[in-house]
């Protein structure tokens, strides 16, 4: 893994992100905030550190679209985890009422510059990458989002990691179940919500996606391009 350690940086706060992952979130991907809360300063540390720097601030320090992509995913992930930490007796975003405006309102400093959780993923993720995978490795602070791993994502191996997420949410029924014999696909509302991001990507749509994605021995036997497509028979929130 390559770190930033440009002199006028100072020591790179990007192995801090790494401890937050390695030592506060399990591998079922739930953060435990209570933790978090008593012992805040590896996370705070890299939130200091998105402030400072950005690809757009520190340009020479991001050369390739996998470094610029790797510290969008983070940055998003990290200040996500950050506006839940500075607001006490919230365990995830189902807790911040909807008028707070959690993802629209609340701003955040990004290589000097204030932006929303909003602007990062729709502006930043979605228009200037375009790539649908990354809807699978953000995680918006609720259960029913992509699960977070225990490694920040890193350009040296980005795209193995990103189609690693794909598999583990797709391949999860909780998010992803076919019936052939209803003809049916049971779909999470990430596929409803960002459906224009997967028929520009390079598998062109939903239903190619899943089943690129899905392990060999969960792959339907039977053609379910025309099976009718519902939400899984769950409440799921809507991050934005």
């Amino acid at each position: 893994m390559t770190l930033l350690t440009e002199p006028v940086l100072g020591q790179s706060s990007q192995p801090m992100w790494q401890e937050v992952m390695s030592d506060y979130v399990d591998a079922s991907g739930r953060v435990n905030y209570d933790e978090l809360r008593s012992n805040p300063f590896a996370l705070k540390s890299f939130v200091d550190f998105i402030a400072e720097v950005s690809p757009k601030s520190h340009p020479d320090l991001f050369a390739t679209e996998n470094a610029r992509k790797a510290y969008w995913i983070n940055a998003y992930n990290a200040l996500v985890m950050w506006g839940i930490v500075e607001n006490p007796g919230i365990s995830s975003v189902k807790d911040v009422a909807i008028a707070n405006g959690f993802f629209w309102r609340l701003k955040f400093v990004v290589g000097g510059e204030q932006m929303t959780l909003n602007q990062i993923e729709h502006d930043i993720l979605r228009e200037k990458f375009r790539d649908s995978r990354i809807h699978f490795a953000i995680n918006c602070g609720s259960a029913s989002c992509p699960v977070l791993g225990q490694r920040m994502y890193d350009a040296d191996d980005l795209d193995a990691r990103l189609d690693s997420a794909a598999t583990h949410f797709i391949s999860d029924t909780a998010n992803v179940r076919i019936d052939e014999r209803k003809r049916t696909i049971y779909l999470s509302m990430i596929f409803n919500w960002y459906a224009a991001d997967f028929e520009k990507s390079g598998l062109q749509g939903v239903i190619p996606t899943v089943i690129h994605y899905l392990p060999k021995e969960q792959k339907p036997m039977a053609d379910i391009s025309n099976f009718k497509i519902e939400p899984p028979p769950k409440t799921i929130l809507h991050c934005d």
